[in-house]
């Protein structure tokens, strides 16, 4: 099985300032914590599964693969020209193209352990049950 991260970044608009933009947190320290999050998930995660592939936009990969230096296995550049306001489809874009048991998690999930073995064996399996309340009602539902 293997691991599975995207990003849609295309909000950017200074690659090289990307810790200054605030998409990724008001002050400083939360984007510097909002991007060391994401160093720490992939840690986590290749820490137990070596095959982990990112998803993401230009603006994505060049932040995660090339700034971050993270080294995922494979990065593939699919994301470009989804509309940022609609992240949540970039999700879904990355679920379709896979063609093998995966995992796909958020950038803010740390594993604390190895993911159970057997759960390639799953149909489907959640990180979280998630609702659509307050802002997001309102535009998507």
């Amino acid at each position: 099985m293997k691991l599975v991260h995207s990003l849609l970044a295309n909000r950017i608009v200074n690659k090289s300032e990307f810790l200054n933009d605030t998409t990724w947190g008001t002050t400083p320290e939360q984007r510097l914590f909002y991007w060391c999050t994401w160093v720490w998930s992939f840690m986590s995660g290749n820490d137990h599964h070596k095959h982990f592939e990112l998803v993401a936009d230009e603006y994505g990969r060049i932040i995660l693969s090339d700034i971050l230096q993270l080294p995922y296995s494979h990065i593939r550049q699919e994301l470009d020209g989804l509309p940022s306001e609609h992240w949540f489809l970039a999700k879904i874009k990355a679920y379709s193209i896979q063609n093998e048991p995966f995992l796909h998690y958020d950038g803010d999930v740390i594993f604390r352990e190895a993911f159970p073995h057997d759960a390639i064996n799953y149909n489907l399996y959640g990180q979280h049950l998630s609702s659509f309340r307050g802002h997001y009602s309102q535009i998507y539902l």
